[in-house]
């Protein structure tokens, strides 16, 4: 999914559940640099092990895309012998069948109109007027799903609470 439709969140939650920490590898910083695949591998997979670590890595697409790097879910499907997510935007199609257990989880982002909706229903529901023309842009600059919509708007409510009573 892209970028703040809750991946990291529902890693977060995983791990929580599991009582394990989360170790965080941003494999577009990762890439970037000249390192061995082979030995960034082991090093971070030796790495979850040791925590006791789910192993989250960020912005995998980064080494899909790149050639130099063909060879990362094989040394990945290797190495890893917990629990790893690869969080991207794009699908990574040939992975379930390299890996065994292996499974992809969309995340999509709503609509334009369905964030509106869920806008909309969300305010009228916590008596705050707002004009159309305010929330069509919240609805086009922020794109959360239906539970982000409901926290947003409780949280501002409680703000707003808080701030008349000061």
């Amino acid at each position: 999914g892209k970028r703040g439709t809750g991946k990291r969140q529902v890693a977060e939650a995983i791990a929580t559940e599991i009582g394990a920490s989360l170790l965080t590898v941003d494999m577009g910083q990762a890439m970037a640099r000249e390192a061995d695949d082979d030995e960034f591998v082991k090093l971070i997979c030796r790495e979850a092990r040791l925590q006791n670590a789910i192993l989250y890595l960020d912005e995998i697409d980064t080494a899909r895309d790149d050639a130099r790097h063909k060879r990362l879910p094989k040394l990945l499907s290797e190495q890893i012998d917990g629990v790893a997510i690869m969080a991207g935007s794009k699908p990574w199609p040939s992975l379930s069948g390299e890996w065994k257990g292996a499974l992809a989880v969309p995340f999509p982002v709503a609509t334009f109109e369905e964030r509106y909706g869920a806008w909309q229903r969300g305010l009228q529901d916590a008596n705050v007027n707002v004009d159309d023309e305010t929330v069509i842009a919240i609805a086009d600059r922020f794109r959360l799903n239906q539970r982000q919509i409901s926290l947003a708007i409780e949280t501002a409510r409680g703000l707003g609470y808080r701030l008349r009573a000061a």
